[in-house]
């Protein structure tokens, strides 16, 4: 141990050694892995410590300790390693001359998997194997090849998902005869214009329809053209304005009969303003028997969409009508992005307000008020939101009720200096 400079791998294998003394000495040369040393330093701290699961599933553990690690016999360790992002290929092939089912599975799923070892599992008698590896978006050009031919429609089905398949084998999918396999080519986000129009003439709409990254084009090209049905793009992500405004102009001159569909978009997460407005658009303190079924059942579905404006959020929370508003305000506390104003709004409703206590994206103001509130189940709700601040922690640390600090306990974002000071 006088050697100032050790290996590596040398140091994992004196790393090992059952003997403190050799570990304290190790831990203390100036040649150490960083790595290793702060290994070494949590097993002279902790109990029942395992050096070698703990390395496994480490992605930042040198080639030499990976290896070491790859001919372990404990089978956990095999496992873990097999499943870490930066698994070497040398370790790969190791794992591959004695094989389990856990250490197969995780293989598969890996990015960093070898192109010979995906190979090797594309061919594999076991479709669930392929038909893993053939979602893994790390294959090659090769693989994906090879799966193109594969028997299995459920294996083709996991490719044509797959975002980061080559063209050519977008191309290939295309002359696929299983109308399911096809139907899930154009629900992929990243084919293009010309596969998705190909699709389009060949009848997949429904599945074109839920493509997040549906092209404007082919959006324009179902809208205009009556062989396609245009109802189907009211729930895409994507959803261009100029469709958007066409799909409600043509919806509101039947609107009774057209009332699902205008739900739907009143649900689009890319609504554009305008539209949120018109649909909101009514005297918000007409009365419970004025307001048309029609206007009740759009405004609530409108109120169910997470990404309205604040002008439109306003509108919504000012709706007068009792039954219809208690259904809005409790739509709307569940919102991700309420502004303050409207959060503050819903806390003083005693409808909304046990609504809004879940929300876990309310602003530090509102989660003032709900600390200083007499209600114990509001607190409790409160300790669990994963988003309060130290200030926040250390008032409900020292909250009366026990089940409040119970369930701060169980915070995930917990600090340690607040934890110390709760007491059960």
């Amino acid at each position: 141990m006088r050697k100032s400079y050790i290996a590596v791998n040398i140091q994992f294998i004196l790393a090992k050694d059952k003997s403190n003394e050799v570990i304290k000495t190790l831990i203390n040369n100036p040649s150490i892995n960083k790595k290793i040393y702060l290994v070494l330093e949590k097993f002279l701290n902790e109990d029942d410590f395992d050096m070698d699961i703990c390395l496994a599933s480490d992605t930042d553990i040198v080639e030499d300790i990976q290896i070491i690690l790859a001919k372990n016999s404990n089978k956990k360790v095999q496992i873990i390693l097999a499943a870490n992002e930066n698994i070497c290929k040398a370790s790969q092939e190791i794992l591959m001359q004695d094989l389990t089912e856990e250490i197969k599975i995780n293989l598969v799923n890996n990015k960093n998997i070898s192109e010979e070892i995906q190979n090797i599992f594309a061919n594999d008698s076991d479709e669930n194997i392929r038909k893993i590896l053939a979602s893994n978006l790390s294959i090659n050009l090769s693989t994906q090849f090879i799966f193109l031919h594969d028997q299995d429609r459920f294996v083709k089905a996991n490719l044509a998902r797959n975002i980061n398949i080559h063209k050519e084998t977008q191309l290939a999918l295309l002359q696929e005869v299983d109308g399911f396999v096809k139907g899930c080519l154009a629900a992929n986000p990243s084919i293009n214009y010309d596969v998705q129009l190909k699709l389009l003439v060949d009848g997949y709409i429904n599945d074109l329809a839920k493509n997040p990254k549906l092209h404007e084009k082919i959006q324009l090209k179902i809208i205009e053209d009556t062989r396609y049905d245009a109802s189907k793009l009211t729930e895409n992500p994507n959803l261009v304005e100029l469709v958007q405004v066409k799909l409600f102009q043509s919806y509101k001159m039947d609107k009774i009969r057209n009332s699902y569909y205008l739900g739907q978009l009143a649900k689009n997460p890319n609504l554009i303003e305008s539209i949120q407005l018109e649909m909101a658009k009514f005297d918000p303190y007409e009365t419970e028997y004025s307001i048309t079924s029609y206007q009740k059942e759009l405004c609530s579905a409108l109120s169910c969409n997470k990404n309205l404006s604040a002008t439109t959020q306003l509108k919504l929370v000012e709706i007068g009508s009792y039954g219809l508003r208690n259904i809005i305000r409790s739509n709307l506390a569940e919102s991700p992005n309420l502004t303050e104003e409207v959060q503050l709004r819903l806390f003083h409703d005693d409808y909304a307000r046990s609504y809004l206590a879940k929300n876990h994206r309310i602003s530090k103001s509102v989660q003032l008020q709900f600390v200083q509130d007499k209600d114990d189940w509001l607190r409790e709700c409160l300790a669990t939101n994963p988003n309060i601040d130290e200030d926040i922690q250390l008032q409900l640390a020292k909250d009366i009720n026990r089940n409040v600090r119970a369930n701060l306990l169980e915070n995930p974002n917990l600090l340690n200096s607040v934890k110390k000071l709760i007491i059960l």
